[in-house]
């Protein structure tokens, strides 16, 4: 469980770090991290670590942003969600639920990634694609969900190099 320790530390899970309350919402923001001003950072919502969240980007509820990922435009991050990684979520789109966000996956164009779904890998997706139920979407090269593709209930979509056609 995070927890307070004075305005100018947090504890995000891994010890307490230079921290600081975001104008824009009251989250906490990790002093490592960046925030844009434009951003809304709920007041139980965390961004730690590298974590990058601009433009009108949304993070609130209980969600975390941490290491290097990347939040932008209009994305909403939200409920109990995790992004973390090298991961890019933006141009609306919404994770959400206890959903995971990791890796070098891109989630992007209005995609949606929610319940206990997680997407990882170099994953990639856009166009209103829709990741849920407990799925895993992912793997070591690129795989793309797209044009409203709806990936649900207990679905493991994992691509590997060995599966590559010569």
């Amino acid at each position: 469980m995070s927890k307070k320790k004075d305005n100018n530390t947090y504890d995000f899970g891994y010890g307490l770090v230079e921290a600081y309350r975001h104008p824009k919402g009251g989250g906490w923001v990790a002093a490592t991290a960046w925030v844009g001003d434009h951003a809304f950072i709920g007041p139980d919502a965390m961004v730690s670590k590298n974590a990058i969240v601009e433009d009108n980007a949304v993070v609130k509820d209980r969600a975390h942003v941490t290491d290097r990922a990347k939040v932008s435009d209009s994305a909403i991050i939200s409920d109990d969600a995790l992004v973390f990684g090298d991961c890019l979520v933006r141009w609306d789109a919404k994770v959400s639920g206890s959903a995971w966000v990791s890796g070098w996956a891109t989630v992007e164009e209005e995609a949606k990634v929610t319940e206990n779904a997680w997407v990882c890998g170099k994953a990639y997706l856009t166009e209103n694609a829709y990741v849920g139920g407990n799925s895993t979407v992912g793997g070591h090269v690129p795989l793309t969900v797209g044009k409203g593709q709806r990936i649900e209930g207990t679905t493991w979509l994992v691509r590997d190099p060995e599966e590559e056609v010569q």
